[in-house]
Order: structure tokens, then C-alpha cells, then sequence
């Protein structure tokens, strides 16, 4: 076995593991631990001078991140959501309340939404 076929195996036990964690937090727990994220994430420094803020759709157990969308887009920033075209994945514009559509992996992606560059 290769290192990288190793490392590959190790990385997907860790998720394994780790996702079973995670789906074992009560709804109670996980909308705290969700608000209190996105309390520390929104009073990163570093967003201070960011106009555009790229932010994953949660679904499932993870971190909920709508809240986290729409403080940043009442503060003016512009969100960007990823959405799956062909085999790429592109960042989207997304504004709160723009129709969703359900993509790969089970998360919402913008259906409409404006391809913003990288860089």
C-alpha cells in the first residue's frame, strides 16, 4: 500500500468517526454548539475587510450555517454558496431567500445566483 492510499484510508476512518460523533450531539446541543460558532465566526477580525465570504450549505448534523449567511449578507457582504456544474464546483452569489435546489452530498445550492471569479 502506497502512502497516499494510506493516508487516504486514514483520512476517511478519522470522518467516519468523527461524522458518528457528531450524529450522536442531541438537536439541543448541536443548535448551541451551531450558535456559538457562528458567534466566534462572525466576530473573526478577518472579516472586517471581506467583501465577499464564501460559506458551505449545511444539512444533516453538521454546523447549521443559514444564520451565519444571512448576518453576513444583512451586514452587506456578498455570500457565496458552492454549486455543483458538470464535474467543477463554482462559487455562487446568494442573497437570503433565493430558491435553493437540492444538490450532490444532500445540501441546498442556489438555483439562479451570479458565478463569482476566483481570486
Amino acid at each position: 500500500m502506497t502512502t497516499s492510499d494510506r493516508l487516504k484510508r486514514e483520512k476517511r476512518s478519522i470522518r467516519t468517526a468523527l461524522r458518528a460523533l457528531r450524529d450522536e450531539l442531541s438537536e439541543e446541543d448541536r443548535a448551541a454548539r451551531s450558535r456559538s460558532i457562528a458567534r466566534a465566526l462572525l466576530a473573526l477580525p478577518e472579516l472586517d475587510g471581506a467583501g465577499t465570504v464564501m460559506v458551505f450549505s449545511s444539512f444533516g448534523t453538521e454546523v447549521v450555517t443559514l444564520p451565519i449567511v444571512d448576518a453576513l449578507v444583512a451586514s452587506g457582504r456578498r455570500v457565496a454558496l458552492p454549486r455543483i456544474e458538470q464535474a467543477d464546483i463554482v462559487a455562487v452569489s446568494y442573497r437570503t431567500g433565493e430558491e435553493m435546489r437540492p444538490a450532490a452530498f444532500g445540501m441546498d445550492e442556489p438555483l439562479g445566483g451570479e458565478l463569482i471569479a476566483p481570486g
